[in-house]
This record gives structure tokens, C-alpha cells and sequence, in this order.
């Protein structure tokens, strides 16, 4: 299931040689970053022996084909409010329900955040 977010926000001139995290789509003063979310049974981190994330791989249902997507360099893992180690969330994702958070110009995962069950068995 597709869920879109635009963030918008106004990037002072003083600002305007900064890096950022992501590559925005830019018109004037204003700074878009568009970016599609993912809601899925299973989002897997496929990381290297240093636990350097190579690819992530999305599977939106048991029966849906996986798709494949490169990460942002710095691509970060969300379980509940708290951020995760890369290989905390390899660990993670194979029982736990995710959004993957794609960014529409470099069609790249840009973060992922792991639902978290309630005491009444709700995910949050």
C-alpha cells in the first residue's frame, strides 16, 4: 500500500550550498522533498559483512513478488521512536510489519521504521 508525503519547507539563501541528506527537487525558495511510503509485511536489509546496507528488499505480502531497492548512504532503521543499529534491524525484520520510506528522485530507501506492538497488541 502506497502512502505519498511531501515535505515542505523554505530554504533560506544562507542555506542554499548546504548538503543534504537527500537530493530535494528545489523551485525558488522552497525546498520539496517527495518520497513514497511502503507499508509492508517484511522490509529486509541485505548487508555486507561489515554490516554495510547493499540493498533493501520489500515484500508487501506473502504472495507479492519482493521488490529490490538501493539505500541513501545514510539510510537509517526505526523500531517504534528509537533508532537501530543496521544489524539490529536484519534481526528485526524477519517477524516484525515496516514502512519503507523511498525517495521518488533517487528512488532510493532513505529510512525504514519497524511497527512496534502495544500492551493491547496494536502496532504503533
Amino acid at each position: 500500500m502506497k502512502i505519498s508525503r511531501v515535505l515542505l519547507s523554505l530554504l533560506a539563501i544562507s542555506f542554499a550550498g548546504a548538503a543534504w541528506a537527500q537530493k530535494p527537487v528545489s523551485y525558488g525558495a522552497e525546498l520539496i522533498i517527495v518520497e513514497d511510503a511502503i507499508e509492508a509485511l517484511r522490509v529486509m536489509p541485505v548487508l555486507t559483512a561489515d554490516n554495510t546496507v547493499i540493498e533493501v528488499r520489500v515484500f508487501e505480502c506473502e504472495s507479492c513478488a519482493v521488490k529490490i531497492y538501493p539505500p541513501e548512504t545514510n539510510i537509517k532503521f526505526v523500531h517504534g521512536k528509537e533508532r537501530v543499529k543496521t544489524s539490529t534491524a536484519a534481526e528485526i525484520a524477519k517477524s516484525t510489519e515496516a514502512v519503507a520510506f523511498i525517495n521518488i528522485v533517487t528512488k532510493k530507501v532513505s529510512s525504514v521504521k519497524y511497527h512496534v506492538e502495544s500492551a493491547s497488541g496494536d502496532s504503533l
